[in-house]
C-alpha cells in the first residue's frame, strides 16, 4: 500500500475514493481525463445533493456539475485509480493558451539547492493574457558555500587546486596599496 503523503513534485497522494464516493477528472472542454492526465476533481457522493456554500447559491449552482461537485482542485488518477492532487484551479495561470500549474513551476525552482521557498503567482500580460512571476527566497547555505567557492578561485588556489588556508601574504598587503 501507498502512505506517502508527499510524492516530490509537489503531487499530494490522496488515495482512493471512500466507498460509495465517485471521483472523476474533467479536462477543459469538459471531457474525462485519461488516467494520468491531470483535470478538475469532480466528486458525486449520497451527500453531494446536500453540498452548498453559506450564502451564495450562485457560487453552489457554479460548483454544481449534475451529481458532481466540482472542488476546484487539479489532480489525476492512476491507473490503479488512486487520486493525486497537484494544484488549485484557481491558482492555475494562463499564459498564450497554455496551462501552467504554479505547483509544477515551484517544484522546478526547489529542485535547485540555492532555492528554500518559491511562490509562482501569474500576472496580468497585454501579450499572453498572463505571465508566470516566481518569488524565490535564496538558500543561505548555498549562497556561503558559492561564496566561498568563489573566494578559493584563481590565484587563492594552490597547485594541487585546494583552497589556501592563507593568501600570499605579501602579495595580499600590497593589493591592497
Amino acid at each position: 500500500g501507498r502512505t506517502d503523503a508527499f510524492l516530490g513534485d509537489m503531487v499530494y497522494f490522496q488515495g482512493h475514493a471512500a466507498p460509495g464516493v465517485k471521483i472523476r477528472i474533467i479536462a477543459e472542454d469538459a471531457s474525462s481525463c485519461a488516467e494520468g492526465v491531470a483535470g478538475e476533481i469532480q466528486v458525486s457522493s449520497e451527500t453531494t445533493p446536500y453540498f452548498a456554500y453559506h450564502h451564495a447559491e450562485d457560487k453552489t449552482a457554479a460548483a454544481r456539475e449534475g451529481d458532481f461537485v466540482r472542488t476546484g482542485d487539479i489532480g489525476y488518477l492512476d491507473v490503479d485509480g488512486y487520486l493525486y492532487i497537484s494544484d488549485r484551479k484557481s491558482d492555475m495561470v494562463i499564459s498564450g493558451g497554455v496551462n501552467i500549474y504554479p505547483a509544477e513551476v515551484e517544484a522546478a525552482l526547489l529542485a535547485h539547492p540555492a532555492v528554500a521557498e518559491a511562490a509562482v503567482v501569474g500576472r496580468p500580460d497585454d501579450l499572453k493574457g498572463q505571465a508566470v512571476v516566481a518569488f524565490v527566497r535564496a538558500n543561505l547555505a548555498a549562497k556561503v558555500i558559492d561564496r566561498l567557492s568563489r573566494g578559493c578561485r584563481g590565484s587563492h588556489r594552490s597547485r594541487s587546486g585546494n583552497c589556501r588556508r592563507r593568501g600570499d601574504r605579501n602579495r595580499d598587503r600590497h593589493a591592497d596599496g
